[in-house]
C-alpha cells in the first residue's frame, strides 16, 4: 500500500511541476538542447577515426536534441500570454527557421554516410553549417530569454 501511495505521490508531483513549468524553463531547456547539439557536431568534425557507426551515434543525439528543442518551443509558445506573443512570435519563428535548416543538414550528412565510400569534406562541410546554424538558433534563444524576463 505504501508503495503504491509513493508511486501516486511521485507521479502527482511529476504531473504538478510539469504544468508549473515557466517560459523561462522552457527557454533554458532550448539551450540545453542546443548545447548538446553544438557538443555532438563539435565531437563529429573533430573525430579522428572517421568511423561511420560513430558519426551516426553522434548525428541520433543530435536528431534527438533537435526534436528535444523544438517540443520545447511548442510548450513555450503555448505558455506565453496572448497579449504578448506578437513580441516573442519573430524569435520562435527564426529559431524553428534554424532547426528547419539544421535538420536539413543532420539528413544531408546520414545520406552521405550511406555511401559506400563516403566523401569525408562532405560530412565535415554539413556538420559545420548545422553547428552555424544551431548557434543562430542560441543567439534568436537568448535575446528570446532576454524578452521573456522582461
Amino acid at each position: 500500500m505504501k508503495a503504491i501511495i509513493l508511486n501516486l505521490f511521485s507521479a502527482l508531483t511529476i504531473i504538478i511541476y510539469s504544468f508549473t513549468q515557466t517560459k523561462v524553463d522552457y527557454n533554458k531547456l532550448i539551450t540545453e538542447d542546443h548545447t548538446k547539439v553544438i557538443e555532438q557536431v563539435h565531437l563529429i568534425i573533430n573525430i579522428k577515426s572517421r568511423n561511420s557507426k560513430e558519426i551516426k551515434n553522434h548525428l541520433s543525439v543530435v536528431n534527438k536534441r533537435l526534436n528535444g528543442a523544438m517540443k520545447s518551443i511548442e510548450k513555450l509558445k503555448v505558455v506565453i500570454p496572448q497579449e504578448r506573443k506578437e513580441v516573442f512570435l519573430p524569435f520562435i519563428a527564426a529559431i524553428r527557421t534554424y532547426h528547419v535548416q539544421a535538420t536539413y543538414y543532420s539528413w544531408e550528412i546520414k545520406e552521405t554516410l550511406r555511401q559506400t565510400a563516403y566523401n569525408d569534406k562532405l560530412i565535415m562541410a554539413h556538420a559545420k553549417k548545422l553547428n552555424d546554424l544551431i548557434e543562430k538558433a542560441e543567439k534568436e534563444n537568448v535575446a528570446l530569454r532576454i524578452k521573456l524576463e522582461e
